[in-house]
């Protein structure tokens, strides 16, 4: 049976909170003013901690999309502003990261309302905290044998660019390899999430009580897949696809074999944002097993803030598009979201722009920004951040609005995932969890095409029976 707990209280609190901050809603361009961004950043904290302690009452497990997605959104938003206004700490570029003093505080005040109409959004619908127990099988070889097809085709089409780490030390490519490569990429980078899932339901019922045991007991094939996957892209240097990997691999463990804890989820974030620094410090000089070297060579910890930095500066993403829009440009309601909606259907960006003439930056934030940051000619992405990618296309009432919404879907989400009753909701919250850290530095609707292929790939390759 299920338990719904009502979340009255929560939802008073953050009606409250939200009332206060539009009585002290600043100007849109203001002085920088370090008790403003620290009053913004302490509401923020306090209804986080709000947050967190009242589910801790519920779970018992923390790796959940809701913590994984708030720690990413307050580095993104409110590492800068809070070591600002709390340690007198300015960026290092601090014309890069503030963008223009002038928009600073407004921008933190939309990043505070903007959560607490998340956190309003998460605590709208009542909380379950007790699961089916319904155990489901899979028979998934189509898949697992699909899986290794894309990751062999991508290897031998990616390039000696990629694989080398050339990408990291200046010898031209991309990231993401080229040509063909990068579609078998996208292919397989959403098929080992997909496999990841099925193999983890198809074996919770095996597990008693040794999580190592169990892990390394699952489909040998998919282990070696796994294990090569995370050993040739971080010897590259490559950590975006690892990391998604490894947060879905944890969220699946916590929510449908075992909870994970609170000092586990510590030593996780800890561990894991010093080890993503190391290859970030090292890719650019070595490759395989030097990288880790190099990084240690190049690491210098004058803070417990420097390894999360590459998140937080992309907090200038919002600073930049205060600046612009609506002064410069009127708002774009909903066209920045087209690149992201059309993305399933293969070839409709193409043709949606052939069609309609739009200039092709003009169909996703990140494409709009770095834009307006370095021009036409730009040979690298600036990026974006949820609360710039709403605000730009809907200012400050879609931030508000779709935050909440946003909140909604995350608690609709975490609730399917405890119940456990609905395999296409297991799917659609594992890629949001792929995604959970980085959502914040990303668009609103940067799960859309790994969540619509994700289904349609297990509806074509992977067969459900269950076990009552």
């Amino acid at each position: 049976m299920k338990t719904n707990i009502k979340n009255f209280k929560l939802s008073i609190y953050y009606v409250l909170v939200i009332f206060l901050l539009v009585i002290i809603k600043p100007d849109f361009q203001s002085q920088l003013d370090s008790y403003y961004l620290a009053f913004y950043s302490i509401i923020c904290i306090f209804s986080l901690i709000f947050h967190f302690s009242f589910f801790a009452k519920v779970y018992s497990n923390w790796f959940r999309i809701d913590v994984l997605f708030l720690i990413g959104f307050g580095i993104v938003h409110f590492q800068w502003p809070i070591m600002y206004s709390l340690s007198g700490i300015n960026p290092e570029l601090i014309s890069r990261v503030w963008v223009d003093e002038m928009y600073v505080v407004y921008g933190t005040w939309l990043s505070t309302i903007g959560i607490i109409f998340w956190l309003l959004g998460f605590s709208t619908f009542n909380t379950v905290n007790q699961s089916n127990s319904t155990e489901l099988s899979f028979k998934y070889s189509k898949l697992l044998y699909f899986t290794i097809f894309t990751f062999i085709i991508f290897l031998l089409t990616a390039g000696n660019d990629f694989l080398s780490g050339g990408v990291y030390k200046g010898s031209g490519g991309t990231a993401s390899g080229g040509g063909i490569s990068v579609y078998f990429g996208l292919l397989f980078s959403i098929c080992i999430i997909l496999l990841t899932t099925i193999v983890v339901l198809d074996n919770r019922k095996f597990y008693s009580g040794n999580i190592f045991r169990w892990f390394f007991n699952l489909d040998y094939l998919y282990l070696i897949v796994f294990f090569s996957y995370l050993t040739i892209f971080l010897f590259i240097g490559d950590r975006g696809g690892p990391v998604s990997l490894i947060l879905s691999l944890f969220v699946l463990i916590g929510y449908f074999i075992r909870p994970i804890k609170l000092r586990e989820l510590t030593f996780f974030i800890v561990f894991g944002s010093l080890f993503l620094t190391l290859i970030s410090l090292g890719r650019g000089e070595s490759s395989g097993f030097g990288i880790i070297q190099s990084g240690f060579d190049n690491f210098n910890l004058s803070s417990g803030y420097d390894t999360t930095l590459e998140l937080a500066n992309s907090v200038r993403t919002l600073f930049k598009s205060l600046t612009e829009v609506p002064q410069n440009h009127d708002y774009f309601y909903g066209l920045l979201w087209v690149s992201d909606i059309l993305a399933p259907i293969p070839f409709a960006q193409s043709a949606f722009l052939k069609f309609t003439n739009i200039p092709s930056h003009e169909l996703g934030s990140a494409g709009y920004i770095t834009y307006i940051t370095f021009g036409s000619g730009a040979t690298s992405g600036e990026g974006s951040s949820l609360i710039a990618d709403i605000y730009l296309n809907f200012s400050l009432g879609g931030v508000c609005f779709f935050m909440f919404l946003l909140g909604l879907f995350f608690k609709k989400v975490n609730n399917n995932l405890i119940l456990n009753n609905s395999i296409k909701w297991i799917i659609i919250g594992i890629f949001i969890a792929s995604f959970s850290l980085y959502f914040s530095r990303s668009g609103l609707f940067v799960t859309f095409r790994p969540m619509i292929w994700g289904i349609l790939f297990y509806y074509l390759l992977v067969t459900k029976f269950k076990i009552l």
